[in-house]
């Protein structure tokens, strides 16, 4: 009885033995990734399983089954992410198996400007193969979100907050817009309380008419004041970038080098020269420069405005009618 223990013991101890060796050796890094490490992607609905193969077929692991076995013992099998991930040099099947799981991926920097519009962001998002355009667009108009964040309109144009983004490839279009407009609630926090939604909408379409007005940074909250102060006085805004808006967003025309006596009668309610009162929506996504300037504007007696000086992007602002007629003549005799 004792040599029959004896032998079992024995066996046991083998058998555990080889085990932690095939173990060792299945989990010590493959030799197959580059010196500055390799890309792998996983894509949607990828299971471990396939997972697992495809990691050993590229070299990066010497046995899916490890990986598989990993996975069913830590119950981690369904919960791989996907996205793209860099596998250094170094990296043992463990490792990789906590790096699928934990989901950090390789992230990808966008940059997004002040002043577009979200057609433009969805072109910006898809050349860099984050989200695809078309789902971008409709992300923009997707009413969940929109009710989410109690906004009193039928997209998020306006929301999406111009800054520096790290997403991973592939980033479902919904999760990258909430962020987006996640980020503009944050940036608006300081200058929106005791506001409704209703009157944050005001400041935002205001927003966007500025972000495509002002060019010098402490001109914006001048230039805010001049729209309101005609707002107040019943008089049309008559901003130009609503114009060209109509011309590039809704019809769908190229940016025109300048705005004809004919394009300013352009029958459109977002055509803020033969309409009074604001755009019913915005026409662009603005930067925390304009936004400041909509909800802080200077106080000022200012009705109109031109640009003096296209190099510098500075404006002449003045109280009468009279005023900005004599800038306008000086300005075109400095053209001529």
């Amino acid at each position: 009885m004792k040599i029959f223990i004896y032998i079992l013991i024995t066996l046991i101890f083998i058998v555990l033995t080889g085990a932690a060796s095939l173990v060792y050796f299945y989990n010590i890094p493959s030799g197959g990734i580059s010196e500055d490490g390799s890309v792998f992607t996983i894509g949607q609905g990828e299971s471990l399983y396939n997972v697992s193969d495809n990691l050993y077929e590229q070299g990066f692991i010497r046995s899916p089954l490890l990986l598989k076995a990993v996975g069913r013992l830590l119950g981690t099998d369904s919960s791989i992410k996907t996205g793209q991930y860099l596998i250094k040099p170094g990296m043992t099947t463990f490792n990789i198996h906590s790096l699928i799981v934990s989901g950090s991926g390789i992230l990808y920097k966008v940059t997004i400007p002040e002043g577009l519009a979200s057609s433009a962001i969805a072109e910006i998002f898809s050349e860099k193969g984050i989200a695809a355009a078309e789902k971008f667009r409709k992300a923009v108009l997707n009413r969940k979100i929109i009710e989410k964040f109690n906004i009193p309109s039928d997209s998020l144009e306006g929301y999406l907050f111009p800054d520096s983004y790290f997403f991973p490839a592939e980033y479902p279009a919904e999760k990258v817009v909430e962020f987006m407009v996640e980020n503009f609630f944050s940036n608006i926090k300081g200058d929106s309380g005791g506001l409704t939604s209703e009157e944050i909408y005001e400041k935002v379409v205001l927003a966007s008419i500025i972000e495509r007005e002002y060019r010098v940074e402490k001109e914006a909250s001048i230039i805010s004041s001049v729209f309101i102060n005609r707002l107040d006085q019943g008089i049309p805004l008559g901003s130009c970038a609503t114009v060209e808006y109509v011309i590039t967003e809704i019809n769908g025309k190229a940016h025109p080098e300048y705005l004809t006596f004919d394009d300013i009668k352009i029958d459109s309610d977002y055509n803020t020269y033969i309409h009074t009162g604001l755009p019913p929506g915005p026409i662009c996504n603005p930067g925390l420069v304009a936004l400041k300037a909509s909800f802080n504007p200077e106080k000022t007696d200012y009705l109109y405005f031109l640009l003096k000086d296209r190099e510098k992007g500075e404006h002449f602002f003045s109280k009468r009618l009279s005023e900005h007629n004599r800038a306008r003549i000086l300005y075109l005799k400095k053209q001529d």
